[in-house]
């Protein structure tokens, strides 16, 4: 797999992540940061790790019927994603990803960061 592919690649998976995070995101509210609490107690940060515990679980006992494997895994980096944010002191911008066709004779598509500091 060439670099550029590569990019293309995970880009394309981090697009679908982060449009699943948004769906659900709109589906449930702010149930990761701010839950509405019946049982349990556990912060934001614990309560994720317990939703990615279950994740796991779900995947190590490969039932498919549910949930196929890559929706699992898909599942799985959305939920580490909001654990990392849980880690932030302070909100940061991130860096604009950009997929554009070169028009200089380099590389056909190249996937670009950019960050606006």
């Amino acid at each position: 797999m060439t670099e550029e592919s590569f990019k293309l690649k995970c880009a394309k998976i981090a697009a679908r992540v982060l449009n699943l995070l948004g769906e659900k995101n709109k589906q449930y509210g702010d149930s990761a940061f701010d839950p509405i609490r019946f049982f349990s107690h556990l912060g934001p940060d614990a309560g994720l790790r317990v939703r990615i515990d279950d994740k796991l679980s779900r995947l190590m006992r490969g039932n498919d019927s549910i949930e196929t494997d890559k929706d699992v895994i898909e599942d799985l980096i959305g939920y580490f994603i909001l654990l990392r944010l849980t880690m932030e002191d302070e909100p940061q911008e991130a860096p604009v990803v950009k997929i554009k066709s070169n028009k200089f004779g380099g590389k056909k598509n190249e996937v670009q960061s950019e960050s606006k500091e």
